[in-house]
């Protein structure tokens, strides 16, 4: 009789609650959580968070097809531009390992065949991002940071690349959305409303160039001129 009761619906209703209200602390049949490995061996390093905890990654098995294949993702977070800045971040997961918790794979990293149709089954790692100087382990460095940076980078990056049209397989997908973790989170990897350049999201573009089914070379104009793109600040 108490079967009898239960909505018919209800074993599909943290998967409406997702995808429909966004709420991603409510599990859903593609995004599991993916539990934590503490690299305590590289406190010795010097390879630590703010705090000196020890980094962490998570980790997924690949199977099937994609046993011996990898994506690893580095997260993003920003710079803690001051000493100040810094000792606050002590205080949470972008600085101290210690207020990490198992998190959920989407994106490039999602499980789902539907929703991450090329790399669902490959051996994905997410590395965390705790020093607030991009992996670097140097906070000093950070200080010295100004506004006009990140435009003369993107500069001196853009003019290293070969340029468009020397190597017919040299996929380029760079946009210029100031957004941490973009191909790690479902809605900027491949969703509706996805960030893109000349129609084309990142998620299409990278399977396309790694399968072979066709090569972008797209390369986005200057901060903030898209228009699709989206804050994942908090990702």
């Amino acid at each position: 009789m108490a079967s009898a009761a239960t909505p018919t619906w209800l074993p599909h209703a943290a998967v409406v609650v997702t995808l429909v209200l966004a709420l991603a602390a409510v599990p859903s049949a593609w995004a599991d959580d993916v539990d934590m490995v503490f690299l305590k061996s590289a406190v010795a390093k010097g390879a630590v968070c703010l705090d000196g905890t020890p980094p962490v990654y998570h980790f997924s098995p690949g199977s099937g097809s994609g046993a011996n294949n990898w994506v690893v993702h580095m997260e993003g977070g920003g710079w803690c531009k001051t000493s100040e800045e810094c000792a606050i971040r002590k205080g949470n997961f972008r600085g101290s390992s210690k207020y990490m918790k198992p998190l959920s794979f989407s994106g490039i990293l999602g499980g789902s065949q539907k929703y991450n149709p090329d790399f669902y089954n490959w051996n994905r790692v997410k590395v965390r991002y705790c020093d607030g100087s991009s992996f670097t382990g140097d906070v000093a460095a950070v200080e010295s940071v100004r506004s006009g940076l990140v435009d003369y980078f993107r500069k001196e990056f853009l003019a290293a690349l070969p340029q468009s049209g020397q190597s017919r397989s040299l996929g380029m997908f760079i946009d210029s959305c100031f957004a941490h973790c973009q191909s790690g989170a479902q809605d900027s990897w491949l969703a509706e409303g996805s960030p893109s350049i000349q129609k084309t999201q990142i998620g299409k573009a990278v399977g396309d160039w790694f399968f072979e089914r066709a090569v972008s070379q797209r390369i986005d104009c200057p901060y903030p001129c898209n228009q699709t793109c989206k804050d994942n600040e908090d990702d």
